[in-house]
């Protein structure tokens, strides 16, 4: 009879166990679908954002600037340092011909 005994309670002892087990798989499953869910809501709100960041450099180049206008600076720059390059080589041509004549 004490054998049965312990194999009834061991049964018993299993069954709590497993019914411990199944609840804490249960409550991990459902921690992970949330954190699922989480993790797939913000990642679509990323996604619509790169979306409306690439329509609006797409729409209005300009935005995309850095600096506003930095573009244009930097060209109106480039430009007044070739025209006084090119005065540069013209002065000097014309000292190389005065030379050239004295």
């Amino acid at each position: 009879a004490g054998v049965i005994e312990c194999l009834h309670a061991e049964i018993m002892r299993m069954q709590t166990d497993f019914a411990r087990m199944t609840s804490a798989e249960q409550e991990a499953k459902e921690k992970f679908e949330e954190s699922e869910a989480e993790l797939n809501g913000r990642v679509m709100a990323l996604e619509q954002e790169n979306e409306d960041l690439k329509a609006r450099i797409c729409h209005r180049p300009e935005d995309h600037e850095l600096v506003p206008g930095l573009q244009q600076t930097l060209k109106e720059q480039l430009e007044q340092r070739q025209k006084g390059q090119q005065k540069e080589e013209e002065m000097a041509r014309v000292q190389g011909l005065l030379r050239e004549r004295d």
